[in-house]
């Protein structure tokens, strides 16, 4: 029984660590090749990124306030086909605001914001193949970034 126990602790560490080891790896990958893609833009300093497989969905609640301009990217990994990343902004309410699917999937939008309100920043992989063992895991990172209007440049 303590061999079972001991085993079961053993796994539980490994896994958590195998999770964080993944999701630090999906920050370097956000650093490196999705921050620079923001440019003109001004990244917000949040990286929000996670693994995801396909057939799943996350979503990141974010604020933008009237009448700034902004850029919402996202980046997947070399893993995910990123023609199969659909991404859609909805209200508070879950009315869509974006679908990245009526724009040829594509993974920037820039806007400026209307009104001050809290968006639902939703991001789906879609699934294209019904067989489990064909699904693919890859880093998607959220990042958000803003037009500098006061006329200072970024360094």
């Amino acid at each position: 029984m303590k061999k079972l126990h001991l085993f079961l602790f053993t796994l539980s560490i490994a896994l958590l660590m195998s999770f964080q080891q993944a999701s630090a790896q999906c920050k370097t990958f956000a650093k490196k090749k999705c921050i620079p893609e923001m440019e003109p833009y001004i990244h917000d300093g949040q990286i929000n990124s996670t693994l995801i497989s396909e057939g799943e969905s996350v979503e990141l609640y974010k604020t933008f306030y009237e009448g700034q301009d902004y850029r919402v990217l996202v980046c997947s990994g070399d893993e995910l086909d990123s023609t199969k990343v659909r991404v859609r902004l909805l209200d508070h309410n879950r009315k869509v605001l974006y679908d990245n699917q009526d724009h040829g999937y594509s993974l920037t939008w820039d806007f400026i914001a209307n009104s001050t309100q809290q968006v639902i920043i939703e991001v789906a992989v879609l699934k294209l193949n019904d067989e489990a063992k064909d699904l693919k895991t890859g880093c998607v990172s959220i990042l958000v970034g803003f037009l500098n209007t006061d006329g200072l440049t970024k360094k």
